[in-house]
């Protein structure tokens, strides 16, 4: 999978979240995407995290 670090600007706050596609993911094509609201709220993403985020893009998802 590849994972892209993003910002995105919220009432004028910088929201930071991550990004994660499946490999060859280019281009506009259409594919679902889960939101996962995690209970960090730092912006760090945690090892712990990587099953569930792994299998999600393995069955197609981006998960932002």
């Amino acid at each position: 999978m590849r994972m892209d670090k993003v910002t995105y600007r919220s009432g004028g706050l910088a929201i930071p979240a991550f990004v994660f596609r499946p490999l060859g993911h280019a281009g506009p094509r259409s594919r679902p995407v889960m939101v996962w609201v995690h209970e960090n709220i730092r912006g760090h993403f945690y090892p712990h995290y990587i099953p569930f985020v792994r299998d999600a893009v393995a069955r197609g998802y981006v998960v932002i």
